[in-house]
């Protein structure tokens, strides 16, 4: 290599260590005079390149490895439950149920997407939903994944609704008609709906 011999020469090739602001170097943003830059080396590498200065006094570097070094390291890539933006591995599907991320439920090590009805309603009964059936919610309200609120019937079945509707009527009329004498024998008063 041969030694500079102008003063030109000099500020275009730098020894290790230099110090410049960035206007010395040529840039030309609003803090160029008052950030430095030192000229070192990566510290993988050896790639020579101008690293800005976070403290002078400390001699310390914002950025010392070179580009290609500083992504040779993978970054870790956190899913699931690991996950910054995780919520609890349950999400609504456009067609309005919840759905749940599951391990292991259709195959052993491997995780799915199951709606939240169905496995409320195995965890319940202790059984798998059987083939050819569905859940139903009674209340037809599609994220209200109460037990009592969920029926399995056959996906024939799931078309003419009207039966388990009439059934869950009969069951709520019959709780009601329950809580009216126990309020009456308590001598409680209620005013549904009224100030």
């Amino acid at each position: 290599m041969a030694v500079p011999q102008t003063s030109a020469e000099l500020v275009d090739n730098p020894t290790i260590g230099t110090i410049r602001t960035g206007i010395e170097r040529g840039m030309s943003f609003y803090s160029a005079h008052t950030i430095k830059y030192q000229w070192n080396p990566c510290p993988d590498c050896g790639k020579l390149k101008w690293v800005r200065l976070i403290d002078t006094n400390k001699d310390m570097l914002q950025h010392p490895k070179c580009h290609r070094c500083s992504h040779k390291v993978p970054r870790p890539q956190y899913s699931g439950a690991k996950h910054h933006a995780y919520k609890g591995g349950t999400h609504k599907s456009a067609s309005g149920y919840l759905v749940r991320s599951v391990y292991g439920y259709r195959e052993p090590n491997k995780q799915c997407q199951v709606y939240e009805h169905v496995l409320i309603w195995e965890r319940v009964h202790n059984k798998k939903l059987p083939i050819g059936y569905v859940i139903h919610h009674l209340n037809g309200i599609k994220d209200d994944n109460r037990p009592e609120n969920l029926l399995a019937m056959k996906k024939g079945e799931h078309i003419h609704q009207g039966e388990p509707y009439k059934k869950r009527i009969r069951e709520l009329e019959a709780k009601i008609y329950v809580l009216e004498k126990v309020l009456e024998s308590k001598q409680l008063i209620w005013l549904g709906g009224e100030n």
